[in-house]
């Protein structure tokens, strides 16, 4: 991720994992890189890049994936057979995702309050779906179809018409023909698992994944921009005060009806 406010950022990642325990046809992993890297500086903040098919930047990413995957033979663990950069930099073109196997770039630049809902980090979990499964599937590589059905691989070219697929938990029938043709008849299933984001759960709930990240900054239900602001941070913070002190309400009236039950005398409640 380059740009991201460090609690979006902690969000994406924390519910990113979670899709790995819901569907077996995806593994995603987080990776560090060298922010000097020579393709990163074309995604800074602030920066407007042409990936256009015959552009000089495009024509920078297999130099950069020849970088990268040297960088991660380092470890043990064969580096992954796809890449993802996530960047609030802006496209010339406009478009929100770019794509040149083995690389993807998501191009948040755009991204407005306007946009949600979904929060951001909901829209991107579903981009990060919708590019695994470029990765995964050839066939759905470039765009599938133009009809705006809220299926995952809908094309759409403005950010504020992609929140139909984002807020939507759907393959049609034409794109899971395609999968099942490239070999992967049972990835669709998983895809709406995953988009149906139920698993997500309350974020005033802290053993739900919304309640994880809601507790580290990030609450999926208020956050609209690319960052949490401060009146959102407000609100959240009112809210689980709001529910701390109901809780407290509740067992006090309940330690109240005890001590009368047994004919105490209930001092100072």
């Amino acid at each position: 991720m380059v740009g991201f406010d460090s609690t979006t950022e902690a969000a994406l990642k924390v519910l990113t994992v979670q899709i790995n325990r819901l569907q077996r046809h995806l593994e995603f992993d987080f990776y560090s890189y060298d922010h000097n890297d020579t393709f990163i500086q074309h995604l800074l903040p602030g920066c407007t890049v042409d990936l256009s098919s015959d552009s000089a930047i495009r024509a920078e990413i297999p130099d950069f994936v020849t970088r990268h995957t040297k960088y991660l033979m380092r470890l043990q663990e064969e580096p992954p057979e796809w890449f993802v950069l996530i960047t609030v930099a802006r496209d010339e073109g406009n478009y929100y995702s770019r794509r040149k196997a083995p690389v993807s770039v998501l191009l948040l630049g755009n991204w407005s309050a306007a946009c949600a809902p979904p929060s951001v980090v909901e829209f991107l979990l579903t981009a990060l779906v919708r590019e695994g499964a470029a990765a995964l599937s050839p066939r759905q590589r470039e765009s599938v179809h133009f009809g705006e059905k809220g299926c995952l691989f809908d094309y759409s070219f403005r950010l504020s018409d992609a929140r139909l697929k984002a807020v939507n938990s759907f393959v049609c029938q034409f794109c899971r023909a395609r999968l099942a043709l490239d070999g992967h008849a049972t990835f669709a299933d998983d895809i709406e698992r995953v988009l149906d984001k139920s698993w997500l759960g309350k974020s005033s709930d802290p053993a739900t994944p919304a309640g994880i990240v809601a507790n580290m900054g990030y609450d999926l239900f208020l956050n609209k921009g690319l960052k949490p602001t401060k009146r959102e941070r407000l609100v959240s913070s009112l809210q689980d005060e709001g529910v701390k002190a109901l809780y407290a309400i509740i067992v006090a009236v309940l330690i109240a009806a005890l001590l009368l039950a047994f004919g105490l005398k209930a001092s100072g409640i």
